[in-house]
């Protein structure tokens, strides 16, 4: 029995030193794959090794680029993009101020009305003249103005 487990052990060593070796191979050839692998991809290197290359590459993609006229559309869509929003931003201006004008309609009649039913008549030529002193003090007619006026200059 004794020689069948030395046969055994010294197998087993065997298949030990094998795994091993295979193992080591297997590490030095992933080694040296990943190093081609980097040096393939090194960017750097690849730029030192072949300037002139990458210069033309370069050229002829920027002159397939722009025949493309994908730059002509492109510019294209942000001017009409940027026309749209000052269009947009001119209408909600305007319709602000005719909001605006309309509330101010309604609140107007409201207080005359109930000026006519409480007999405030006096009260409410004071309330008006606060509101048109806050309006001239914070220059909203005139901000509007300006905000439209600019909207229209870029058209």
């Amino acid at each position: 029995m004794s020689d069948s487990m030395a046969d055994a052990r010294r197998e087993l060593e065997a298949t030990r030193a094998r795994m091993s070796a295979t193992l080591e191979e297997l590490d030095t050839q992933i080694s040296e794959r990943t190093t081609r692998i980097r040096q393939v991809f090194d960017v750097s290197q690849v730029v030192e090794q072949h300037p002139w290359a990458l210069l033309l590459t370069a050229f002829a993609a920027g002159l397939a680029i722009a025949g493309t006229g994908t730059d002509a559309q492109a510019r294209h869509a942000i001017t009409a993009g940027a026309r749209q929003g000052a269009i947009r931003a001119r209408e909600a201006v305007e319709n602000y101020r005719e909001q605006r004008a309309q509330d101010r309609e309604v609140a107007l009649r409201q207080e005359e009305f109930a000026d006519r039913v409480t007999g405030r008549d006096q009260e409410r030529g004071f309330m008006a003249r606060i509101e048109s002193e806050l309006l001239r003090v914070l220059h909203v007619d005139e901000l509007l103005g300006e905000m439209q006026a600019a909207s229209r200059r870029l058209f």
